[in-house]
């Protein structure tokens, strides 16, 4: 919106879906690492609601393994 009609300074789709795609795993990376209850103790996110979160939002979610919160491959 800021700089109207040049082409040349806005994002193209392919890095806005890019930008979209690091965002959201970098959440879900984080999601990951706050269920680490010796680290966060008592703070420590529960890993069932991580799994309520991340429900039909992963893509191949049928094929992920049950423990993937703690697999550093999703």
């Amino acid at each position: 919106i800021k700089f109207g009609r040049d082409k040349d300074k806005h994002h193209s789709e392919t890095e806005i879906l890019n930008r979209w795609i690091h965002t959201i795993n970098m959440r879900l990376k984080f999601n990951r690492l706050l269920t680490d209850s010796m680290r966060y103790g008592k703070k420590a996110l529960k890993p069932e609601t991580v799994l309520q979160t991340w429900n039909r939002v992963l893509q191949n979610e049928d094929n992920l393994l049950d423990n993937w919160i703690w697999k550093t491959e999703v």
